[in-house]
């Protein structure tokens, strides 16, 4: 897990949470370490205002207790979440194919569904395992990239450093950055995939529902290994996922 603290112009405060790479873990187990670790900055701040004479190693116990309770409470409402029952039928069943296919016709998920299908698929005897790739347009030069950038749900663009490029560059770089994250379930006998990128999360990429905010499934069924998926995922690329699951930001 990997964090990063920035401060913005305006005197704000950024904190960027990112998993690591992992593969074959318990995604309880990892998923609560993550969540933890990315409360804790902010109990941080709030418990050293509030009592600024403890011993900091009192305060850096009590922090630690109390951003994994809170960890724990999220996993709780994620175990909590309801999935269609053809979720079920497809991590229960050595199915074919077309029969996967088949099961994610007219099927929709939110972000909550995506994880409790993780969640309940180490209880059906799966590890979790997730990459990520990130890579910029080779036509911007790395001295001249922003620390962090980002436009917001109201299309505003903030960033932190990166004075050198034109807000309009910034968009571009943005839009054009090639990111793949991928996080998988295997049970030794199947493996399944779900791929999110920045293009098919804004609904950007050709093909039966790329017009939608989605996610691209894919499967050992699909004829490719498992290594030698996630050493094309490591590259930036992946293979033609022909499922296309959208996926609902605001449900």
């Amino acid at each position: 897990m990997a964090q990063k603290v920035y401060k913005t112009e305006d005197g704000q405060t950024i904190i960027a949470n990112m998993m690591s790479d992992v593969t074959n873990v318990s995604f309880k187990e990892y998923i609560l370490k993550f969540h933890s670790y990315s409360i804790a900055p902010v109990i941080s701040r709030f418990v050293f205002n509030i009592f600024p004479f403890l011993p900091v190693d009192s305060i850096v116990k009590m922090v630690n207790r109390q951003s994994y309770e809170l960890a724990k409470e999220q996993l709780v409402s994620l175990e909590k979440v309801v999935l269609p029952k053809e979720i079920f039928t497809l991590l229960e069943n050595d199915l074919k194919k077309k029969e996967q296919e088949k099961i994610w016709k007219g099927v929709s998920l939110d972000i909550s569904q995506l994880g409790a299908i993780f969640l309940h698929g180490e209880d059906l005897g799966y590890k979790f395992s997730s990459y990520r790739f990130e890579g910029t347009p080779k036509n911007f030069k790395k001295e001249d990239l922003p620390n962090f950038a980002y436009v917001d749900d109201n299309d505003n663009l903030h960033r932190v450093g990166g004075e050198s490029l034109s807000e309009g560059q910034l968009r571009a770089l943005i839009n054009e950055s090639k990111v793949i994250y991928v996080q998988m379930l295997d049970n030794g006998i199947q493996w399944h995939a779900f791929i999110r990128t920045f293009q098919g999360l804004k609904g950007k990429e050709s093909g039966t529902q790329g017009s939608v905010p989605h996610i691209h499934y894919y499967s050992n069924k699909n004829g490719t290994s498992m290594a030698d998926f996630v050493d094309m995922i490591k590259k930036g690329n992946y293979p033609t996922a022909k499922v296309h699951i959208p996926l609902l930001m605001n449900r």
